[in-house]
Formats: C-alpha cells, sequence, structure tokens
C-alpha cells in the first residue's frame, strides 16, 4: 500500500483532478495547433511563396514543441501517483513564514531573507496548484495590471511570444489585459531596451490608467533590466512589478563555448577596413553586440 499522507478517498479526487486538468490541457493544446496548421497551410496553397512556406515551417515547429510539451506533462501526472510534497509541513521556519505572511504579521528577520519568504510563498501557491485537494489560506493579494510580454534570444523562431498563450488564456478567462513588446531576438540589450521603451511609452499614452507589469523571458529579462535602469522616472511611476524566467541576470557560460570563441577571433581585426565596412552598414558581425549583452565581463 502507498502511504501518501492523505485519506484514501482524497487521495483518488486529488489524483483524478490532477490527471484530468492535464488531460483537457493537452487535448485543447492539440486542437489549437491543429487549426493553426490548417489556416496557415490554407495560406500557403493559396499563395506558395518562400515566405509563406518559412512561416508555416515555424509554425510547425512551434506547435509540434508546444503539443509535445503539453502531452509530456499529462503522461508524467498519470505516472505521479504520489502527490506533490510541501516542504512546509516538515520545516519550522518555512512554518513560521507562512503562518507569518497569511496572518499579515510581522517576521522576524534574523535568520530570514526575502529569498526564504519569497519561496515560501511560491513553494505554497505552486502546491495548491498542482494538488487540487488542498485548499491554502493563503490568499494572494489582488493586482490591477497589464501584463507586458518580453521574449528572449531567437524569438522570431517561434510564432508567438514566451508565454503568450497563457497571457491570452488569462485575458479571456479573467480579464487581465497584456500586450507584447516587439523585441528583436538577435540583438543587444541596449537596442531592446529602446524598442521596448518606445511601444511601453506608446500603450501608456493611449492608457494613462493602467499599471503595467512586465513578464520576461530569458535574454528579455536583462533587455528589461536595461530599460528599468534608463527610465526610473518613468518606470517608478507606471511599473507595478517585473516577473523573470531563466533569465541569465549575471551573464551565461554558454558564450565560453569552443565554437563561439572561434567565431570570435575575427573581431581582432575590428580597426581593419574590411570590418568597418559592416560596422558602418550596422552589421553586427557574428553578434557581437547580442554576445556581450550577456556576457559575465559585461554583467
Amino acid at each position: 500500500m502507498i502511504k501518501v499522507g492523505l485519506p484514501f478517498e482524497d487521495f483518488v479526487k486529488s489524483y483524478s483532478k490532477r490527471v484530468g486538468k492535464s488531460k483537457n490541457k493537452a487535448k485543447s493544446t492539440l486542437k489549437i495547433a491543429k487549426e493553426e496548421i490548417l489556416n496557415d497551410s490554407s495560406d500557403f496553397i493559396k499563395d506558395p511563396s518562400l515566405e509563406k512556406a518559412l512561416l508555416l515551417g515555424r509554425d510547425i515547429l512551434g506547435s509540434s514543441a508546444w503539443v509535445s510539451r503539453s502531452y509530456f506533462r499529462h503522461f508524467k501526472n498519470l505516472a505521479q501517483v504520489k502527490p506533490s510534497k510541501r516542504e512546509t509541513q516538515n520545516n519550522i521556519k518555512r512554518r513560521y513564514i507562512l503562518n507569518n505572511v497569511i496572518a499579515d504579521a510581522e517576521i522576524k528577520r534574523q535568520s530570514i531573507t526575502d529569498a526564504d519568504i519569497f519561496s515560501v510563498i511560491f513553494e505554497e501557491r505552486l502546491f495548491a496548484h498542482l494538488n487540487p485537494h488542498y485548499e491554502s489560506k493563503l490568499i494572494p493579494q489582488k493586482i490591477n495590471a497589464t501584463i507586458v510580454l518580453v521574449s528572449g534570444a531567437l524569438n522570431e523562431l517561434f510564432k508567438t511570444a514566451a508565454f503568450e498563450r497563457a497571457a491570452e488564456h488569462m485575458q479571456n478567462e479573467f480579464g487581465i489585459k497584456y500586450f507584447v513588446a516587439d523585441v528583436k531576438g538577435v540583438k543587444s540589450s541596449v537596442h531592446n531596451r529602446e524598442l521596448i521603451k518606445e511601444q511601453i511609452e506608446n500603450y501608456h499614452s493611449q492608457n494613462p490608467n493602467e499599471k503595467l507589469w512586465i513578464l520576461a523571458f530569458s535574454k528579455g529579462g536583462v533587455d528589461t533590466l536595461h530599460f528599468l535602469k534608463k527610465n526610473k522616472e518613468f518606470c517608478e511611476q507606471n511599473v507595478l512589478g517585473v516577473s523573470t524566467i531563466a533569465t541569465p541576470i549575471l551573464g551565461t557560460s554558454h558564450l565560453e563555448h569552443k565554437f563561439l570563441k572561434l567565431l570570435n577571433h575575427i573581431h581582432k581585426y575590428e580597426d581593419t577596413e574590411f570590418y568597418k565596412i559592416f560596422e558602418r552598414r550596422d552589421i553586427d558581425v557574428f553578434f557581437k553586440k547580442f554576445q556581450t549583452s550577456l556576457d559575465k565581463k559585461y554583467r
């Protein structure tokens, strides 16, 4: 007999809800992907141009990855008989933090950091999300903000911006507005911060009463930090918060790959007339400026 820490009836209900939830999501994902690919195929048949072919290929790639990930999560839920653990059940410090957050009471900070508090809050909400039987007493504060999505490197390869489908779902289900900042996936953070600035200011001029929350993925988080630093006064007045996901804030070690190091030898000749021809045409030779934005030394 498997010990799951729940009465058997509650365990069965929790397992059924988790599996049903992931199954419905996977089926919905497949349905939407099919419709999009059929529409794109129809557009290509009507206009069999190279541009349409590239768009169709990009959409097939992106949709396939999306569907595969959804079904992987569903099969993972099928196999995960035992419900998710919650560290707060066995940790005095975590229980103390959670109880005080719920009660809106003061937390004595001698050995408790901001990271500890964030970890407990996130863990509690994640546990409640993954375990439908559990009713958390931690009710998140409602924040009225428009989400600004900022994608990362090579975002042009995908049909939608990072997390745009989730943002669209939240807009349809809960009325949470969002818009996508059009940044360039192979440009520097200095270049993209100006694009973010222009688009956010344009949106704000048309919606002056809305506050913003920036959700940035990968290099988009670095671009966002550059935007925040350069536009402090505007951000203090209009940006309520920023969330970054998989952002190399302190730089990335990927740039130390042998292949990239070999390519970057060309920059030793940046003082030559041949190299300067590309600079005058604003060509980022082997994405030097892009790499600089993610370099550990630059950070």
